[in-house]
């Protein structure tokens, strides 16, 4: 399966999390979020762990008062959140070296939600130019796409996880870390 390779390392995917991971009391009280270790264990928290979570590479032609055109965008193949994307230097490999959680949504269900997130992103525009038309699904290809895990405990012992893109090194949103956490749970059945 194709996939895009992480650019940002464990040191900096694990600092960003440990931070974003902090409860506000220890903030308050001045501790510091745990450092990398020099040798992680499997089954400590906290713990870091690459994976990488199915999505889209939607193309849908557009047209508009400029022309035609085709607009590329990414679909998360888990949680369905939708972003239009520039795929400039950005190489596809061809086997992932990480865990790869399954795909929620097929390629016709991916296209087909990609095409109506545009659509509707289209229309929510307030401007008064032209707005382009989206036509149709040009292609629609799943690649793979980097993100480290952050396992943690939360107070009285609960289990919790942060996400972080490797690719950006933003943190994942609610609905990435949902999608991510419901992949998990299937691909563990």
């Amino acid at each position: 399966m194709p996939h895009y390779p992480p650019r940002l390392s464990a040191d900096a995917a694990w600092g960003i999390c440990a931070k974003a991971a902090q409860s506000w009391r220890s903030v308050m009280l001045g501790q510091r979020p745990p450092a990398y270790p020099a040798e992680p264990s499997a089954a400590g928290l906290p713990r870091l762990a690459l994976v990488y979570v199915p999505h889209y590479r939607v193309d849908i032609d557009v047209t508009s008062r400029k022309g035609p055109g085709v607009t590329h965008c990414l679909l998360d193949g888990c949680s369905g959140a939708f972003a239009i994307a520039d795929f400039k230097d950005s190489p596809l490999l061809d086997e992932p070296e990480a865990e790869v959680l399954p795909a929620l949504l097929t390629n016709d269900e991916a296209g087909r939600a990609a095409l109506a997130a545009l659509t509707r992103l289209i229309l929510g525009q307030r401007s008064r130019g032209a707005k382009p038309t989206p036509l149709g699904v040009r292609s629609c290809q799943r690649v793979d796409w980097p993100f480290w895990v952050y396992y943690f405990a939360r107070s009285r012992g609960r289990l919790d996880i942060r996400a972080c893109d490797a690719r950006t090194g933003e943190l994942a949103g609610n609905r990435a870390k949902a999608g991510i956490l419901q992949a998990m749970v299937q691909a563990a059945e």
